[in-house]
Formats: C-alpha cells, sequence, structure tokens
C-alpha cells in the first residue's frame, strides 16, 4: 500500500486471520444485545486524527491506533494521537509473523492489553524501510510509561459477523476492529467496492446507517478519503471482528481462568497422544 498507489507493487497483506485460540471470548456471551438505532453516526468522526500507513503493511497498528483515539476521546472528549509505530513495535514481539506479513487482530488486542498506546509526539511515523518503522531499540521507558494509562481491561471477539451484529457491536462499544478482505476498488474512494478479496487489511468500524458500516482507512494520505463506508452487501468481506471491553471485569476474569485450564487440558491430551503413538511404534 505505498503512497502512489501502485497497486502491482502493493503489500499483500498487512492484517493475517487471527489463529485459532479456544481462550477466545465471544461478544454475545458477556453483552446481551440492546435495542438500536437505524443509524448511528458519531459526530467526532471528523475529530479523531487520520493516520497514514504509506504503503507499509502496518495498517494493524494503525486501526489499532485509530481505535484507542476514538475510545479516549469518548472518556476524555480531548483530541489525542497515538503512535501506531510503538504499538507495532511491540506487537511484533508477540506475533510471531513476519514483518512483511503484517499482524493480526488478536496480537494487536494482546499489545493493547498488556503495554497500551504511547503519545504519536514520542513515537513518530518513519516510512524510510519496514525494518526501519519495525526497530524495538526505539522503545524507552518513556513511551512504556506513557503507554501504560491506555491499556484495554479485556477484549472479545464478534461471533455474529453479520451487517445486524457489526451494528449492534459497533452502537454498544462505539469502535469495532475488523479485518477485511480487499482488492483494488478498496482504494481512493469513500465507497468502497469488493470482488476479490487479495488483500486482508484491518480497520476500525465506527458507525453506521441504513446502507453501511462507517469505517476509518489508514491507506488514504487524504483524510476525507479516509472515512468510508462499506456498503451491507459487501459486509460478506469482514472475515473477522472484536473490540475492547472494560464492564464485567469478574465475569470476565472467570471466562478467561476457564478458558485457559481449557487450554491446558488440550495441550496435555495432545501430549498424551504424541506418547501414545511413540509407544505404538516400538
Amino acid at each position: 500500500m505505498n503512497n502512489q498507489f501502485n497497486l502491482g507493487t502493493l503489500q499483500p497483506e498487512g492484517c493475517q486471520k487471527s489463529p485459532k485460540d479456544v481462550r477466545d471470548i465471544q461478544l454475545t456471551k458477556i453483552q446481551p444485545p440492546v435495542p438500536i438505532p437505524d443509524e448511528f453516526v458519531p459526530h467526532y468522526l471528523d475529530k479523531i486524527p487520520v493516520l497514514f500507513q504509506n504503503g507499509l503493511g502496518v495498517c494493524s497498528a494503525h486501526a489499532g491506533a485509530h481505535f484507542k483515539q476514538i475510545q479516549e476521546y469518548l472518556e476524555t472528549v480531548e483530541i489525542e494521537k497515538y503512535s501506531p509505530r510503538y504499538l507495532w513495535i511491540e506487537t511484533k514481539k508477540i506475533d510471531g509473523v513476519p514483518l512483511e506479513a503484517g499482524s493480526y487482530l488478536r496480537a494487536i488486542f494482546k499489545t493493547l492489553q498488556n503495554k497500551g498506546i504511547c503519545d504519536y509526539d514520542l513515537l513518530v511515523n518513519d516510512f524510510s524501510s519496514l525494518q526501519d518503522f519495525s526497530d524495538p531499540a526505539l522503545i524507552t521507558a518513556k513511551m512504556d510509561n506513557n503507554a501504560q494509562p491506555r491499556i484495554i481491561k479485556h477484549y472479545a471477539f464478534l461471533n455474529d459477523l453479520s451487517f445486524g451484529g457489526l451494528k449492534q457491536a459497533i452502537y454498544q462499544d462505539k469502535a469495532v476492529l475488523m479485518r477485511i478482505l480487499v482488492d483494488e476498488g478498496f482504494f481512493r474512494t469513500k465507497s468502497p467496492t469488493f470482488a476479490t478479496g487479495k488483500w486482508g487489511h484491518l480497520v476500525v468500524g465506527c458507525g453506521y446507517d441504513l446502507d453501511g458500516i462507517y469505517i476509518i482507512d489508514s491507506t488514504e494520505e487524504n483524510p476525507k478519503l479516509a472515512i468510508k463506508k462499506i456498503r451491507k452487501e459487501y459486509v460478506r468481506f469482514i472475515t473477522e471482528a472484536g473490540t475492547a471491553l472494560d464492564a464485567g471485569t469478574e465475569m470476565i476474569r472467570k471466562m478467561v481462568k476457564k478458558k485457559e485450564l481449557l487450554q491446558k487440558l488440550v495441550v496435555l491430551y495432545q501430549k498424551v497422544i504424541e506418547l501414545w503413538k511413540q509407544f505404538t511404534k516400538k
């Protein structure tokens, strides 16, 4: 996704699908649906600073920064700008994905949960190369301390990716990270089209009307093009979505512990099976 938008050299994967994890929490398990209005187009969308990824396959970190900018604005009514570069570097320490292959939604949430995100001025974007952008030596204690107040408590994945399910989550939680499969029709327009789904891309869903879902997109340098609307007939190209939660902390903690125990049992079962295979070969 370079700044000239030569689609022939566009990096193919900015956001992978999250690996399966039995510890994931489904949103409907902890957040009952509520009546929602037909339209929810927030007045603050044009106040959220748009962050531009300038051709690097780092959309996941830019979407995560947009996500937190919305959350913090709703809490403080102050316009803040956060560092996608900080979020990217910290995420690459844990996601196990090659630099050129982007990252994935769960890894962004885990970094926001453990590290938070620092102010943009402490670590600005530099697009000289993906390697320079990703240099872990850039992180300082000052950045870490600045990021900590913006950690999220919990996150959950949407198990209903229908138009109705996405609207419900956006209305209740105000910001939803969404992995969407895009192609050439996505760029340089406020009303993208979708046909083949060539590239994984992470965006923030932050509003809706009768016809579609409003997103903030980091591939656009022009802020007027960064607020796009995904028409409802293209919602099928959204392959994964999740949001952050502060409510129901004790209930979520108990669910996480149960899922962690289940994960340990799965690992133990796999080890037993492997030992049995080795034993029967002898």
